[in-house]
């Protein structure tokens, strides 16, 4: 579910292409999108490892993305966006609700407790 965020991310990027690379060189967008991808990899490794500290992690840096969204350097840079992005902004927040909804609401907690358990308890 997480994956299918990150491909809309990447999608509205390319589709908003013209917007994107008009703020910043190619090359950072590009540097942007690679560390990004990185950085997914690792982390949602991490939660399928049943990590709990991934999974406040990503509770936490979600809750500040969204409040992030009532200062104004962020609101003026959101207004700008395309359309397309402005959805696909919205669309993620309610897969990462939905997704951390499932993190820590049953099965989800018990699942990350048995996989946070030392093995031979």
């Amino acid at each position: 579910m997480l994956w299918l965020s990150y491909g809309l991310g990447l999608l509205s990027v390319a589709w908003s292409w013209s917007y994107y690379t008009a703020r910043q060189s190619v090359t950072a967008v590009i540097l942007q999108r690679a560390l990004g991808m990185v950085i997914a990899i690792w982390l949602y490794g991490k939660l399928y490892q049943g990590r709990n500290w991934a999974r406040v992690l990503t509770l936490v840096t979600t809750i500040l993305g969204m409040l992030s969204i009532l200062t104004p350097p962020v609101w003026k840079t959101l207004v700008a966006l395309p359309v397309f992005s402005w959805v696909v902004v919205l669309i993620n927040y309610v897969i990462y609700s939905y997704a951390l909804w499932l993190f820590f609401t049953s099965p989800g907690k018990e699942w990350f407790r048995k996989r946070s358990e030392p093995s031979g308890a």
